[in-house]
């Protein structure tokens, strides 16, 4: 269960709403595995922390610091919330050995510091992902990242994803490289959708590059059939594309069966910076090896 913009959740009581619903679904699961993970623009690890030391007990927290560093790296764009990301090595290093990137320092783009501490964490409870549905409908055309970046590079982060520490999530389609986009929908009353659209135009505005691209075609509008339609994902391109797809079945099966990969040990890995755009990760097991 994915629990969206949790920081806009205001609960001041002594059993917060989110405590409330973890606890709801662990009893309605009957003791099947669960997993309730949060998407927290502020980067809030309370969320993860147990109950009992003073945290709202959900299982993950989305690392939108390791996404935001892997975009810029991948396409060179860092404007609007990608403006304090480098994309650099050393970004990702960082990223794979601590969980976020921002834990209090100042973020420019938003004039204030940005996360909280988070180096007590294990790094299980951060979710590692290249794409989602809102980052790929951001770039207006709905574009996948195969579709933006060099395939050596997007193959070189697909296996950091894959095999670093934290969590990963794999986006819909992203796993054999699908070509329908990922756009904004909606299902609105008339009233509402015209609302929406006028909205989502307004909030891309952020994008200069998209500001261009705006004057050259118009954006899909969500409410037309058409737009989701477009976004139906063709399962023989698992066939079509079996490069792609093969890639990511051979790291899943590393991280499933490599006992060190599989581990999500704390402070299991480490770097180093080998160049601007190359670094080595050394992964450690139980035994140091």
């Amino acid at each position: 269960l994915r629990l969206d913009a949790t920081q806009q959740i205001f609960d001041t009581s002594a059993d917060h709403i989110l405590t409330a619903v973890g606890r709801r679904v662990r009893e309605a699961a009957r003791g099947r595995a669960t997993l309730i993970v949060a998407e927290n623009e502020p980067q809030e690890v309370r969320i993860v922390r147990p109950v009992e030391k003073g945290g709202i007990g959900l299982d993950g927290l989305w690392n939108d610091d390791y996404h935001h560093s892997a975009v810029v790296a991948l396409t060179g764009h860092n404007e609007a919330y990608y403006t304090d990301y480098l994309g650099s090595a050393q970004e990702f290093i960082s990223a794979v050995k601590y969980g976020y990137l921002y834990q209090g320092q100042r973020y420019k783009w938003q004039e204030q510091r940005r996360g909280t501490p988070s180096l007590h964490v294990p790094p299980a409870h951060f979710v590692t992902f290249l794409e989602n549905h809102d980052q790929i409908a951001n770039t207006a055309r709905g574009h996948r990242l195969h579709r933006l970046s060099d395939p050596g590079r997007l193959r070189a982060l697909t296996a950091l994803t894959l095999l670093a520490p934290g969590t990963p999530m794999l986006f819909m389609g992203q796993e054999f490289a699908a070509s329908s986009p990922f756009l904004f929908f909606a299902d609105h009353p008339e009233e509402l959708a015209r609302l929406v659209c006028a909205g989502r135009a307004e909030f891309l505005k952020q994008f200069p590059s998209l500001v261009v691209f705006e004057r050259q075609a118009t954006l899909a509008n969500p409410a037309d059939p058409r737009t989701f339609e477009r976004c139906k994902l063709d399962f023989t391109e698992r066939q079509s594309h079996a490069d792609w797809y093969a890639l990511h079945r051979d790291l899943l099966k590393l991280r499933r069966e490599d006992r060190v990969f599989r581990a999500q040990k704390p402070r299991g890995v480490d770097g180093a910076v080998l160049a601007p755009e190359a670094f080595v990760l050394s992964f450690f097991g139980d035994g140091g090896d």
